[in-house]
């Protein structure tokens, strides 16, 4: 299977399905796990996840996080030093993190208003919802395809989770090989 099959399926591609008039061509990029850890030992952390970033500015698309074609992710993870350590992993990599969301409603809406390529997400997160449920529901509304992280890996949840389509199943503790495995199989320049 080629790489560029892995990130499609049957559907249309999200940005091809959702209506783009007035929106800027690329969305403001997301606060990340960096930002994130800064803001919540400083006291400042409230739980938004978008918006300004710690220092009163906002992050833009052009900024340094900003990547030109590389693979864009968004990260869904409720513990933010493992969130800080899958964005560390990632950015090595040269893939760009727009964001980290910490429960399903999070992860819907920033999925919907950033447009992911694809979505590192766990299964268990914060609030009523799991992390098969967000991306069940993504998948349905956007066509992006998730890579589950996950301490339980039982046949129940990879069932549940089949109907989204996803792209790997990564174990935690989170081993920056197979991580590494994984993107560079997904990058849109293949191995390196």
């Amino acid at each position: 299977m080629s790489r560029a099959s892995l990130l499609t399926s049957d559907r249309p591609a999200a940005r091809d399905r959702l209506p783009r008039r007035g929106l800027p061509e690329r969305p403001p990029v997301f606060r990340t796990a960096k930002t994130m850890l800064m803001m919540l030992e400083s006291g400042e952390g409230n739980g938004d996840r978008t918006g300004e970033a710690a220092g009163g500015e906002t992050e833009s698309a052009g900024s340094s996080a900003s990547r030109g074609d590389a693979l864009r992710v968004l990260i869904v993870e409720d513990e933010a030093i493992i969130a800080l350590d899958i964005e560390d992993g990632l950015t090595d990599l040269g893939v760009e993190v727009i964001g980290t969301a910490a429960s399903a409603g999070q992860a819907v809406d920033l999925a919907g208003a950033a447009l992911p390529d694809v979505i590192m997400m766990d299964v268990r997160l914060q609030g009523g919802r799991d992390g098969v449920s967000a991306a069940l529901e993504i998948f349905e509304r956007f066509g992006i395809r998730c890579v589950f992280l996950s301490a339980y890996s039982d046949e129940e949840t990879r069932q549940r989770a089949a109907a989204a389509e996803p792209l790997a199943w990564l174990s935690k503790p989170l081993s920056r090989e197979r991580l590494e495995t994984i993107f560079r199989q997904l990058s849109p320049h293949g191995p390196r």
